[in-house]
């Protein structure tokens, strides 16, 4: 049995035994090959860098519209489709990349699916399950189909009885992350693409220890750990990348989106608890560290910093001593304007904040101006334990304009 790969970068991952791996953008005639296996899991093929409000294209779509017409075309083959994990579906915009977990789009992928071929735009849905494909080895999936009569049902989960394998005349559908040649073997005979062998081993022949099968049998474990320890890690240095990400976008966003993760790099810095400061549509964040009061005011512009921007953290620092009473002490309190000034130009193009706007700040507004790169200097130095909380405080207690010492963020 002669069986093509079809993979969006022609790698083959698992090691499959195969005569050809291919390209979405490059495939061999399909007709060449008793079964074509469409491998749909890198999450690269889930990439739209043009609309970030898509999900029915891929920067890949003429390749799904190529292949499309080849199945069309195609006489004798049959097609497998291996359907994705719950990856990330990447988005974006000029300035931001947005990532959806698939789980959250099912439909929409569905719809996109048709594009390569119309029988694809079948409804999948989340739901983590096993499947037995022999007494020792069983596979897992992210999704499974729902039962319609139009669908032959192949393969079903244990215990949940959720659909992962099911064919419409020569399209054969699976969520099964098959990861291994093993894994696939079994599979192909499991569904009928392959023959299976006329002699089955019995159990007790995996006691029978001949030739290498102690040492290969502890390679295979060995390498198992270290293959699980490597995912593990991979998964969390995602997650701190998506992390930091978020911190780094005081430098393109503005509105809430800013306001909540500068509140958030106050909140780690000084262990400040802003849960109960209720939004009044005055200041953006009041706390108290040390004995001293911090009023603070949260703007991302596209032009640089105005004296408009200053007077107004000025205006709410009146009412706040309104509201407070007489026997506040207002050198007790320190105003911060925290600006994130030309968001649409990238940092090299940003103009420095003008000396006269500085000169206000400190000598009639008595204010500090934090540019969203300096705080940003800030917490990655007290993140990285260069600088203490202490020394953060002190420089949040200035007037004027907060300047870094050491930035590793480059401006010119």
């Amino acid at each position: 049995m002669k069986v093509q790969l079809v993979t969006v970068s022609g790698r083959n991952y698992g090691e499959f035994y195969v005569e050809e791996v291919n390209t979405f953008s490059s495939p061999k005639s399909f007709d060449m090959f008793d079964v074509n296996i469409i491998d749909l899991r890198a999450g690269l093929i889930y990439v739209n860098g043009e609309d970030n409000n898509d999900f029915s294209s891929i920067d890949c779509i003429n390749d799904f519209l190529t292949m499309n017409n080849m199945i069309i075309n195609s006489r004798k083959s049959k097609f497998l489709f291996i359907y994705p994990r719950n990856v990330k579906f990447i988005t974006r915009s000029p300035y931001k990349e947005y990532q959806t977990p698939i789980k959250d789009i099912a439909s929409q992928v569905s719809t996109l699916f048709s594009r390569l071929n119309k029988e694809l735009d079948l409804d999948f849905y989340f739901e983590r399950t096993d499947t037995k494909l022999s007494d020792t080895v069983r596979t897992s999936a992210d999704f499974y189909f729902p039962e319609r009569d139009d669908f032959e049902v192949l393969l079903q989960s244990i215990d949940s009885d959720k659909v992962t394998c099911c064919k419409k005349d020569n399209l054969f559908l699976t969520t099964l992350d098959i990861l291994t040649d093993e894994e696939l073997q079994l599979f192909l005979e499991k569904v009928g693409l392959k023959a299976s062998s006329n002699a089955v081993a019995p159990d007790w022949m995996n006691k029978v220890m001949l030739f290498d099968d102690a040492e290969q049998s502890k390679n295979i474990k060995e390498n198992e750990v270290q293959i699980k320890c490597c995912q593990e890690s991979i998964a969390e240095s995602k997650d701190k990348l998506s992390e930091n990400s978020r911190f780094k976008s005081i430098l393109y966003t503005s509105g809430d989106e800013l306001v909540d993760v500068v509140k958030d790099i106050f909140s780690k810095i000084f262990d400040v608890d802003f849960s109960e400061f209720k939004d009044k549509k005055k200041e953006d964040f009041t706390f108290t560290f040390n004995n001293k009061i911090f009023i603070g005011e949260i703007k991302g512009v596209n032009q640089n910093i105005k004296t408009t921007n200053l007077a107004q953290l000025d205006l709410h620092f009146e009412y706040f001593k309104e509201e407070r009473g007489d026997d506040l002490d207002k050198n007790n309190i320190h105003k911060l304007l925290v600006m994130n000034h030309q968001k649409d130009k990238d940092l090299k193009s940003r103009i420095p904040v003008d000396q006269q706007q500085i000169d206000m700040a400190k000598n009639k507004y008595y204010l500090l101006i934090i540019e969203t790169v300096e705080l940003l200097e800030m917490y990655d130095k007290f993140t990285r334990r260069e600088m203490t909380q202490e020394e953060c405080f002190n420089l949040i207690c200035q007037n004027g304009i907060l300047n870094v010492k050491n930035p590793r963020i480059k401006r010119d």
